[in-house]
């Protein structure tokens, strides 16, 4: 294909790491690209390593701005973006050669508007791709929609490792403040899209310090991804898709229950309190599972009985949730994650 790809890098305090990046996008086999680094106003030597791509690769775009996080950088990204087809790469990760080239392939065979593709956790800087054939599926929209419920999670929610058609994001950007920017934004694009393709072959490398151990989310993190399972529940109900609706509020719901347990202090449990009742009057509104309407409506009442109840019986639910890289290589220190 000769289709033009945008591909948007957000770049903030990866020094170390930008180049390793950098260089594996301008050795992908499909060359018609246009490569936007966005220096978010790194205080390290990140601006200056991207100028210096820029003079030796005219598909090279350099956006140098002060610091607005990672949905500022993204945003403009696309706001200067001129390709058929938008991808995000993270700074501190890289993706395999033929990352563009087979992703324009699936989504060009299979008439899609988003194509995703595997990904590699590793610390390792030569981790090699599983071998063997590497399975298709291809979802409608409401289907790839119902994949945000199941063990795929991560993959089908990150905003990388994905091909996006770029007329998906006309009128629609990632929310400026918000950690969990792609849990707010990915769910519109998958409805947006008649047809969704991902193949289980690995192409992107998604990197983790050498020796890091995954952290905790912080009660920061998630607060924000509970607001992003309560605007995606809205969302859903508010398109008719009542189906996959119901268990996202579901899931909303016991994150919620179980931020309450984990807060020891009265203070913090009182505002996760207002919290429960607010999701209770939405869920009551808007849900058609009535199990789920008397559960919230019982636990927004008398939410410590609700508590003994559940811990004597083992009723608490799990939450699917993507897993956070390691603290020091979070936003508050490298890149903006």
């Amino acid at each position: 294909m000769t289709a033009l790809v945008s591909v948007i890098v957000p770049v903030y305090r990866v020094e170390e790491l930008l180049r390793r990046c950098v260089d594996s996008i301008l050795a992908q086999t499909h060359q018609n690209l246009e490569m936007i680094l966005v220096d978010d106003g790194s205080p390290d030597g990140c601006g200056r390593i991207c100028d210096e791509y820029a003079r030796t690769d005219r598909r090279v775009l350099v956006i140098h701005q002060d610091n607005g996080g990672l949905s500022a950088a993204r945003n403009s990204g696309l706001d200067a973006a001129h390709g058929d087809y938008i991808t995000f790469v993270d700074a501190d990760d890289w993706i395999g050669p033929s990352m563009v080239a087979e992703l324009l392939r699936l989504a060009d065979g299979h008439e899609a508007e988003i194509a995703i593709c595997g990904h590699l956790p590793t610390s390792d800087d030569a981790a090699a791709a599983p071998a063997g054939p590497a399975v298709e599926h291809v979802y409608s929209n409401v289907d790839a929609l119902s994949e945000l419920l199941g063990p795929d999670y991560i993959t089908m929610v990150v905003s990388w490792g994905k091909l996006y058609q770029a007329a998906l994001f006309a009128g629609l950007r990632f929310p400026i403040g918000r950690v969990h920017e792609d849990e707010f934004t990915t769910h519109r694009l998958l409805h947006r899209a008649r047809r969704v393709v991902r193949t289980e072959a690995t192409l992107y490398y998604y990197w983790q310090r050498p020796g890091s151990i995954t952290s905790t989310m912080s009660p920061d993190r998630r607060a924000d991804q509970r607001a992003a399972f309560r605007a995606r529940a809205a969302f859903l109900a508010s398109v008719g898709l009542q189906a996959q609706a119901d268990p996202t509020y579901r899931k909303a719901f016991w994150m919620t229950v179980r931020e309450r347990r984990r807060s020891a202090e009265r203070p913090g449990r009182q505002t996760l309190d207002r919290e429960v009742r607010a999701l209770a009057r939405e869920i009551w509104k808007a849900s058609d599972d009535l199990d789920l309407r008397l559960r919230v409506l019982a636990y927004a009442v008398a939410p410590g009985l609700v508590d003994t109840l559940a811990r004597c019986h083992g009723t608490d639910e799990t939450v699917a949730r993507p897993e956070p890289r390691d603290t020091a290589a979070s936003g508050e220190s490298v890149g903006h994650r």
